[in-house]
C-alpha cells in the first residue's frame, strides 16, 4: 500500500512526484533529483536532464547589474558605500561616538 499516493486516470504518483509526458504516451510519474551541478529524471522514456551551473549562481559575487554587491565577502557589521555601477565598497564600522562623514576627496 502506497502512503500519500494519488491516482491520475491510469498514473500512479505519490507524493513529491512529477509528471513526465513521453512523446504521445502516457505520461510517467518520477521524482526529480540533484547530484553535484545536475538536476535529472530518469524513467525509461520521457527522460529528462536539467543541467545547472550552479557554482556561477550561488558561489561567485553577483554582479551589480544583477541586482547583487560585486563582493565575495562583506565585513561583520561594516558599513556599504555604492557608488553607481562599481561593486559595493565597506567601510568598517566606528566605535561609540564615531560618524560617518561623505568626503569628495577619497
Amino acid at each position: 500500500m502506497l502512503v500519500n499516493a494519488w491516482n491520475y486516470g491510469n498514473i500512479l504518483a505519490q507524493d513529491g512526484q512529477i509528471l513526465i509526458g513521453q512523446g504521445g504516451s502516457n505520461p510517467v510519474a518520477s521524482f526529480l533529483t540533484s547530484s553535484a551541478h545536475t538536476l535529472s529524471y530518469a524513467f525509461g522514456p520521457g527522460m529528462i536532464n536539467i543541467e545547472l551551473n550552479a557554482v556561477n549562481y550561488f558561489f561567485n559575487p553577483l554582479q551589480i547589474g544583477n541586482g547583487g554587491t560585486g563582493r565575495t565577502v562583506l565585513t561583520t557589521y561594516g558599513v556599504l558605500i555604492v557608488e553607481g555601477s562599481n561593486n559595493v565598497n565597506v567601510q568598517a564600522a566606528g566605535t561609540k561616538g564615531q560618524l560617518l562623514i561623505a568626503s569628495s576627496n577619497v
